[in-house]
């Protein structure tokens, strides 16, 4: 694994020069032109170097591969789709609503033009960085309680590090699904609804003392197993 992230890293060069960064940008725009027209099968460097109007020479330059500029190109919408959630939190005027807006963002994050996003996610969880599909998810569970403590599902205190982990991962798992089933629901009310319903439940569960099944003893360890 760790050798395919070494393989994978996003550039070679760090694009500081105002040149540096318009050419990595007119390599993504040339990836992306492809992968709408022609598909993820006729993505290579050769062909992203002839659309973009550079040499190959160039894009190995930043690019080792095309898998290296598809994870770039993921992780940029990843930092797209936190900062839409950080101001979705931030114009809000409630809990609830806030966490409306949020899921509302992170939806539309990762399934606006789907067989786009779906070509950017499978590039993350090929190359193994699966857990940063979640981070968006993480940040706005902590933004959340933390935004507006009391109003959340009368959330006064924070998740711990596991109810976090559980909440996030079936956020993104269920929105994830639906990117790659292609399905029906993905940016509908109905999905929303359903997503909000599960962020609510939970940490309204967390917030009444549901979470403690340990049984009469009280509550389990939050301590990983060892």
């Amino acid at each position: 694994m760790a050798r395919r992230q070494q393989i994978t890293e996003i550039k070679r060069r760090i694009p500081h020069q105002a040149r540096a960064r318009d050419t990595v940008e007119t390599i993504f725009e040339a990836a992306i032109r492809i992968l709408r027209r022609e598909g993820l099968d006729a993505l290579n460097t050769n062909h992203i170097a002839e659309t973009a109007g550079i040499s190959v020479g160039t894009l190995y330059g930043y690019f080792p591969n095309k898998q290296a500029i598809l994870v770039a190109m993921a992780r940029r919408e990843l930092e797209k789709t936190e900062a839409s959630i950080r101001a979705a939190i931030a114009r809000s005027a409630s809990g609830t609503e806030a966490a409306r807006a949020a899921i509302r963002a992170l939806i539309r994050g990762f399934g606006g033009q789907n067989s786009l996003r779906r070509d950017l996610l499978q590039a993350m969880v090929v190359n193994g960085h699966y857990a940063e599909l979640a981070r968006p998810a993480e940040n706005f569970a902590r933004l959340m309680l933390k935004a507006a403590p009391g109003q959340f599902a009368n959330m006064s205190v924070g998740l711990t590090e596991p109810q976090a982990f559980v909440l996030t991962r079936a956020l993104v798992g269920v929105i994830r699904a639906a990117v790659f089933e292609n399905s029906t629901w993905m940016g509908t009310d109905a999905l929303e609804d359903e997503l909000v319903r599960l962020a609510q439940s939970y940490v309204r569960s967390v917030a009444s003392g549901l979470n403690s099944i340990g049984g009469q003893g009280g509550p389990r360890s939050n301590q990983a197993p060892r």
